[in-house]
């Protein structure tokens, strides 16, 4: 970590919004891009990442005015934000599906997608139709068939947006088998797609 990274955190720990908001505004693409990911297709209809990840920042900020915390490494702030971003995208759910909003109806209804489905949106280029439709059932079936430890390094790296290091830390491996760990994973899920 280098020096300016542990002074903001160690200023933020003691309540300084403008340390804290540094930090936010450092974090903020990578949050927008998990939010995008794993909103699921009823909020991505109605709320865009950007206004999702404004209003998880602004929360957090009044909450630090609360409250005090120990910012103990971006990775762990990263981590916290992305837990009151996947709050935010359920409440935000269950607001549309209110009685008034019964967005049932429409289009985009049904519950957020599982992490095959947005593995698959990662992966895929946008298409539509019945071709579609028969990609992802293709799709999800080749990724059910993967050994759990692919799965979950896929899905660490292109559906939780972390990086090998992180990734490897919460498998349990080195950060060099990670990469080629994911790298065994596309193939195989390449293969099983084609056949």
């Amino acid at each position: 970590m280098d020096a300016q990274t542990k002074s903001l955190l160690e200023n933020a720990s003691q309540g300084d919004s403008k340390a804290i908001g540094e930090l936010l505004q450092d974090l903020w693409p990578e949050l927008e891009r998990f939010v995008s990911v794993k909103a699921g297709r009823l909020v991505k209809a109605k709320d865009s990442a950007a206004d999702l990840v404004q209003s998880v920042c602004r929360e957090v900020l009044e909450r630090v005015q609360d409250q005090r915390f120990e910012f103990q490494g971006r990775a762990e702030l990263r981590q916290w934000l992305y837990q009151a971003a996947v709050m935010k995208m359920q409440n935000r759910h269950r607001f549309h599906l209110a009685a008034k909003r019964d967005a049932r109806r429409e289009e985009w209804a049904g519950e957020a997608p599982s992490a095959a489905e947005q593995l698959f949106q990662y992966l895929s280029t946008p298409s539509v139709g019945a071709a579609r439709r028969e990609d992802w059932a293709r799709f999800e079936q080749a990724f059910q068939q993967l050994p759990e430890n692919f799965q979950q390094i896929l899905v660490l790296i292109h559906v939780d947006g972390c990086n090998h290091r992180e990734a490897a830390l919460k498998m349990g491996i080195q950060e060099a088998y990670s990469r080629v760990l994911l790298s065994r994973a596309l193939a195989r899920l390449a293969k099983l797609g084609t056949n």
